[in-house]
């Protein structure tokens, strides 16, 4: 992570995973955000929900510097995500981050 600031993108499109992968991708989530996951009835849906819960979580990590699995992510009234973990390190105190989904039809 450069200059506070930390970007990423991800192309889903051409991920076809088999479902043991996908799966075992979605077992790295807490259970609540497993379910969240499955609740979406298109497959394309469920991938990007997928990574972008995933994204988030190895964002924090990077940022909070804890291991994927520690950070707790909560939801808003409005339901935007956000990292619950506290004692925020001296570097980062008010770290926060959004998350965007785009689908582009070609």
């Amino acid at each position: 992570m450069q200059g506070g600031r930390l970007r990423w993108a991800v192309n889903t499109a051409h991920w076809v995973p088999e479902p043991p992968a996908f799966e075992l991708l979605l077992s790295l989530l807490p259970e609540e955000e497993r379910a969240a996951v499955a609740k979406f009835t298109q497959a394309d849906d469920r991938k990007r929900a997928l990574i972008s819960r995933l994204l988030q979580r190895a964002a924090a990590a990077a940022a909070l510097g804890l291991p994927p699995a520690a950070i707790v992510v909560q939801r808003t009234k409005g339901r935007k995500p956000y990292a619950a973990n506290q004692p925020r390190p001296q570097h980062a105190p008010n770290w926060n981050y959004s998350v965007s989904h785009e689908v582009r039809v070609q």
